[in-house]
C-alpha cells in the first residue's frame, strides 16, 4: 500500500492592529504593543481580522452588528433598495 502524504499548509500570520492607527492615546498604544508581544488578542486586533459582513457591505445593517462577526447569509437574489 502506498503511504498517504499529508499536505500541511503554512499558517498565515495573524493580522495585528497598528497601534498608532488604532488610537491617539499613548498609553493605549503602549498597551497594544505589549499585548502583541505577549500574544494576547485585543479588540483592535479583532477589528483588523474581521471580514465585512454580507449585509453591511450592501449598506444595510441590523441592530446586532456590534456583537461580533455576522453569520447572516446574504439572500441569493441580493439586497435591493
Amino acid at each position: 500500500m502506498a503511504e498517504e502524504k499529508k499536505v500541511v499548509k503554512a499558517a498565515k500570520p495573524k493580522k495585528l492592529a497598528d497601534p498608532i492607527a488604532a488610537s491617539i492615546d499613548p498609553a493605549t498604544q503602549e498597551l497594544i504593543v505589549r499585548a502583541q508581544e505577549l500574544g494576547i488578542d485585543t479588540v483592535y486586533d479583532r477589528a483588523v481580522q474581521m471580514k465585512p459582513c454580507n449585509i453591511g457591505v450592501q449598506g444595510t445593517c441590523c441592530k446586532n452588528c456590534s456583537m461580533g462577526p455576522c453569520r447572516l447569509p446574504l439572500p441569493k437574489s441580493g439586497i435591493e433598495g
